[in-house]
């Protein structure tokens, strides 16, 4: 069960772990890869249990106010917002999760951050 899961090297919660990446979010955009590794890595996550942190982290980003982008030395901030991610939180959320999944690898630093263009 997730919320009983604890970071291997911090002892942080789930919870506490997505509090985190969104605070992130008043400094900088936060990558699909540090979800990944965080889920992986920290958690020893796989299958479901992965893509649910990951939807679970990703809802609270978009939440907090954050947007798909991809990092681009030309935009606001060095991001782009991606378009084409239309609907609920969960349903932007599952899109994102799900594109990554069948990518079957691990998203990389060039893949798909969340990033508030505009602070809430």
């Amino acid at each position: 069960m997730l919320s009983e899961r604890k970071h291997a090297s911090t002892g942080a919660s789930v919870e506490d772990c997505i509090r985190g990446f969104c605070a992130e979010l008043v400094y900088d955009g936060v990558s699909s890869y540090s979800i990944w590794a965080t889920a992986r890595y920290g958690f020893s996550l796989s299958g479901q249990e992965l893509e649910v942190f990951a939807l679970r982290t990703i809802e609270a980003l978009l939440e907090a106010g954050a947007v798909p982008a991809l990092t681009d030395s030309n935009g606001p901030n060095y991001f782009r917002k991606l378009e084409g991610y239309i609907g609920s939180t969960t349903a932007i959320a599952e899109q994102v999760v799900k594109e990554i999944c069948s990518l079957d690898r691990d998203p990389d630093h060039g893949s798909i951050w969340f990033y508030r263009f505009e602070p809430s």
